[in-house]
């Protein structure tokens, strides 16, 4: 485990070791800690419970993106860990004194602290090692190690904390544990200064003031509105979940979805065949709107015919460019799994810095690909008229398994036996 690798790699496995501790050891009884009103628990309601977790969860993975920006402009990497853990511990504590105050500010110590402290370590794993280590693959595999180790223990110690003592005993172990991991970071302070390599200055990067107005200021806004607007009407309160499904696939509807792939169109065919985008906007809105005034079953006779059409000439056409690079299939074919099971392809977008990337344009995929996520799938399907429900639910479900296992695999082979992958443009 020890051999050939950097020593600051140690110090940042058994820190980040206790961490997932503590972190998971609190997250496998907070639910029942929530709803229990015989052991000590706060007595909530289930549905209470759920929203607080949910809540929590979100901002567990929301935090980071922030954490990371700041440790990288301002704190440093080895403050930002420290400060980090220095908050979930205090979270930590203030769980383990029965009362509401204590326990939602616990709950937001800790998703701040995760925000300092998650990204940044394993930023620091990856600056211990210089660009194209080939040690590098194997130190993320070793620091990952650590992670497991930790939440695996601590789904034996949870239980037992809970039922010898109580639940705020075993929230209190759980930030005694987390300073146990802090004060290996201390002790080994200065070992670790390599891994602090704070990235260059770049004047693209987006500053945190337009990231707070275009992100963060729209987020609270709609979350305000949808809380006490929700609240107030009894209607809404009472239907939210609908409510609120609709609500947001409209949303997607004109922000992600059609207003995403006008542009795609107008793209392309400015560059392919110089037609302006404005032209193309205009013909898109003029055929689309004639198709929606005309109700669900105007759009339901188009799409029943447009799409088997689309699908048949693009099959067709894919198929007769691998016909073309037939006996190059093998190797093709060989070498996705090659590359998908190495461990490069599991920690490459973490270690090389690219993860915001493969977030987005796994995101897009999913989203107009097959509609994984959207929303209005599900809408279209449940407006369809029929006497046996599942044979709907069938329909919609073989819809992603055609697109993934014969659109989007026609697609990766024409695009890698082309060799269009490879193919770099002056402005990418």
């Amino acid at each position: 485990m020890n051999k050939g690798h950097p020593k600051g790699l140690y110090p940042l496995f058994f820190t980040e070791m206790w961490e997932r501790l503590a972190f998971y050891l609190m997250l496998g009884i907070l639910i029942l800690y929530s709803v229990d009103n015989e052991r000590g628990g706060l007595g909530l309601s289930i549905s209470q419970a759920t929203e607080i977790y949910g809540c929590y969860m979100a901002f567990v993975y929301f935090t980071p993106f922030l954490g990371g920006m700041i440790a990288d402009r301002y704190l440093g990497f080895r403050r930002a860990v420290a400060l980090g853990g220095f908050l979930m511990a205090a979270g930590f504590f203030s769980l383990g004194v029965r009362s509401l105050p204590t326990f939602y500010a616990g709950l937001v110590l800790v998703c701040v602290g995760n925000g300092f402290f998650k990204p940044n370590i394993s930023a620091m794993v990856g600056n211990l090692y210089k660009p194209g280590d080939p040690r590098r693959d194997a130190g993320f595999n070793i620091f990952y190690m650590g992670i497991n180790i930790g939440a695996s223990i601590s789904a034996l110690l949870a239980a037992p904390l809970r039922n010898l003592w109580d639940f705020n005993v075993a929230f209190i172990g759980a930030g005694v544990g987390l300073l146990i991991g802090v004060s290996i970071l201390l002790f080994y302070w200065k070992t670790l200064a390599s891994a602090d390599i704070r990235s260059k200055p770049d004047p693209e990067d987006v500053g945190l003031g337009k990231i707070a107005l275009v992100i963060l200021l729209p987020a609270a806004l709609f979350a305000a509105i949808g809380y006490f607007v929700g609240d107030y009407f009894d209607t809404i309160r009472d239907s939210i979940g609908a409510v609120t499904f609709a609500f947001l696939a409209i949303i997607c509807s004109f922000g992600s979805g059609n207003m995403n792939q006008a542009n795609s169109v107008a793209v392309s065919a400015d560059a392919d065949f110089n037609i302006p985008d404005y032209a193309v906007g205009l013909f898109l809105a003029v055929v689309v709107g004639i198709v929606i005034i005309g109700g669900i079953k105007r759009i339901g006779a188009v799409s029943s015919r447009l799409m088997p059409f689309m699908a048949i000439v693009y099959v067709l056409g894919t198929l007769c460019i691998l016909t073309s690079k037939f006996e190059e299939l093998p190797a093709l074919v060989a070498s996705i799994f090659e590359e998908a099971f190495t461990p490069s392809a599991s920690f490459g977008g973490v270690a090389a810095g690219v993860w915001h990337l493969t977030l987005l344009w796994g995101i897009k995929r999913a989203l107009f690909s097959n509609e994984a996520g959207q929303g209005s799938a599900p809408i279209a399907h449940a407006a369809a008229k029929t006497k046996e429900p599942i044979r709907e639910g069938v329909v919609a479900m073989v819809g992603p398994l055609i697109d993934t296992l014969t659109i989007c695999t026609l697609t990766g082979l024409v695009i890698l036996s082309t060799g269009v992958w490879d193919d770099k443009k002056d402005d990418q």
